[in-house]
């Protein structure tokens, strides 16, 4: 073997392990929010049957396995969490999505920030950053941003009570 093809092998290895890395603090990050709101995480699954995603980009999806998924209840309302990839011909694009069973206002604390977009399906509000011109094909939320919406969906539960 040549040094170039062995500082190519040595490349590529690079980067094969920076992105297992990312992917790893995401899953072990995604994890620890679950477990700080009391969700419950199932990593790579497909979606819950009950989760409707209708006339969101997302209808596809649910056949296909998604990444860090999390299911449960947030202070009375049905909560799901996941990351998906979405594929346009041979290009992709990745998003968080979060899906909660009540009204659009659910998420009324988040939904005027221009990023996102909230869409109805069934009796499920979508939130998501939409795909734009300026938008990365890697849009997955930060779990800090998580955290945030998971709060304004708690306080919204207990404004309404």
């Amino acid at each position: 073997m040549s040094w170039w093809t062995i500082l190519k092998y040595f490349v590529l290895g690079i980067f094969c392990s920076a992105e297992w890395i990312s992917q790893h603090r995401r899953t072990h990050s995604m994890r620890g929010l679950a477990r700080k709101y009391g969700l419950t995480f199932l990593g790579k699954r497909a979606l819950p049957g009950a989760l409707s995603l209708y006339g969101t980009p997302f209808a596809y999806i649910p056949s296909a396995p998604v990444s860090n998924l999390i299911d449960g209840t947030r202070n009375n309302v049905h909560v799901i969490v996941f990351d998906c990839e979405m594929w346009e011909g041979k290009s992709s694009w990745r998003r968080t999505v979060v899906a909660a069973r009540a009204p659009e206002s659910v998420f009324a604390g988040v939904a005027s920030n221009p990023d996102f977009r909230v869409e109805r399906s069934a009796a499920w509000s979508i939130l998501y950053q939409p795909k734009g011109f300026a938008a990365t094909p890697e849009a997955l939320a930060p779990v800090e941003e998580l955290e945030a919406i998971l709060d304004a969906i708690g306080a919204d539960a207990h404004a309404a009570r």
